[in-house]
């Protein structure tokens, strides 16, 4: 098949799917282009969904911190994902980023990515739900802080404090195998 029936066939699953409204009773030949049921992660994951204020602080290691302030708007991309853009400017230099979460049944693990304005690497989440239901822990590799040629394995536990309050706390395991945490950002519900 060709590229350009692909894309043709892609195209026709999608109007198909977007046909099947959501509480409507789906028949035989609706539940072959809907989406599966949703999980209870998936449900987890509308918390995220609205407007927040935020404040950061990081440890830039050598005694030195930085504290920033932006804001963060989450939707819900249908019943499995959720999209956070973020932005910062207090700083002096805009600030801009995309964060997607979802959760995966196949693996039974939280999923998402990250990318931001100040960097041109794609950071890839992998995590799971906290045994209380208010945190997920997301794993991810990148570029180390301490040597831009070579990868550091990342912690990011995200906390729900309230419906209307998290903090999200960033870790780095070092070489001795402890994690360091050097980034704290609590965020509030506008509203």
């Amino acid at each position: 098949m060709n590229r350009l029936a692909i894309v043709g066939v892609a195209a026709v699953l999608a109007a198909l799917a977007s046909c099947v409204s959501p509480g409507s009773g789906k028949d035989a030949a609706q539940s072959a282009t809907a989406g599966p049921e949703p999980h209870e992660p998936h449900l987890w994951l509308a918390r995220f969904v609205g407007e927040w204020d935020w404040i950061g602080r990081a440890d830039l290691g050598g005694g030195q911190t930085c504290e920033n302030s932006g804001t963060d708007r989450f939707r819900a991309i249908g019943e499995y994902w959720v999209v956070g853009e973020g932005s910062a400017d207090d700083s002096g230099v805009p600030f801009r980023s995309v964060l997607t979460l979802g959760f995966d049944p196949a693996s039974q693990r939280f999923v998402g990515t990250w990318i931001d304005s100040t960097s041109t690497y794609l950071w890839r989440y992998d995590g799971e739900l906290g045994p209380t239901g208010s945190t997920v822990t997301l794993t991810a590799e990148g570029p180390s802080p301490t040597n831009p040629k070579a990868r550091a394995k990342f912690r990011e536990v995200i906390e729900f404090k309230s419906p209307d309050h998290r903090v999200s706390t960033g870790s780095v395991l070092g070489a001795d195998g402890r994690w360091t945490e050097f980034l704290t950002v609590e965020a509030r519900r506008r509203g």
